[in-house]
Order: structure tokens, then sequence, then C-alpha cells
């Protein structure tokens, strides 16, 4: 199994691996829920301006927000945000699709981009969607129990 867990809006103020950087509860939840689902080398991170990277992947800290912005990965369509083309490139240079099936732990921003390269990609939390991610934090808390 591979997982995908979305980026958080918090972020640590100095470059960092991505697994620290981003530092919400959010984000901290989706990045347990992944580490009782798969093993660490098979979990990454879609990010709005780097795309998808290991856990392990320095980068530094940056302000782009897709959150609402109906096909935000269309070339120049937010300013410094990653386009459809790269993250296809990234799914085939990081061998996403080698160890079926494809999971995704996050918001259904980064869900529409990867539904049109990864045909069946399983997103269980996206049935609880709303409250802001409330609904969801409470089901990830039960999944990782």
């Amino acid at each position: 199994m591979i997982v995908i867990i979305s980026c958080g809006h918090t972020k640590r103020k100095e470059k960092s691996p991505a697994w620290k950087l981003y530092t919400g509860s959010y984000f901290r939840s989706c990045l347990r829920c992944a580490s009782k689902w798969a093993k660490r080398k098979d979990i990454y991170i879609i990010s709005a301006k780097y795309g998808i990277v290991t856990l392990d992947t320095e980068l530094e800290p940056y302000e782009v927000k897709v959150k609402g912005v109906t096909n935000w990965w269309s070339q120049n369509r937010i300013e410094g945000a990653v386009d459809i083309a790269t993250v296809e490139k990234q799914i085939k240079e990081l061998k996403i699709l080698r160890n079926p099936p494809v999971v995704f732990i996050g918001g259904r921003d980064y869900l529409r981009l990867l539904k049109q390269l990864i045909s069946d990609i399983k997103a269980p939390l996206q049935e609880y969607t709303t409250g802001r991610n409330n609904r969801q934090k409470g089901f990830l808390k039960r999944w990782t129990q």
C-alpha cells in the first residue's frame, strides 16, 4: 500500500524534512494514520508548492494556498503552485503506482488533482468532509487507536 497525505497550512519557519515542516494537528493526524497503514518508505506528502515528496525531502517554508480554487494545478492558475505535469512526473519518478492500492488521506482539493492521475486512488476520508476537518479528525483518531 502507498499512502499520500496532504500537507498542512501551519509550518515551521525554517527548512525542514517534510514530515517536520508541517506542524498542524490535521496534518499530524493524517501522518499518524498513514504510519499505521503503511511503511515509512511508502508514505508521501502532496504539497501545493512542491508536489509529491517523500517524508524526508528537505523543504523550505512557503505560502501557497489552494483551498477552494477550482483546477488550481492548471499552469499559472496560482502563483507558485505545482502544476499537474510536474505531479504526473513525480508519480512516475517516485514509483507511486508500484504497490497498489494508493490511498489518499487529506482534503478534496488535492484529491481532485490526484484522481486525474491515479484513476483507482482510494480516499476513505472523503465521506466525512463537513465541519472544517473536525469529522475527519474524529475518524483519524479512531483509526489510529
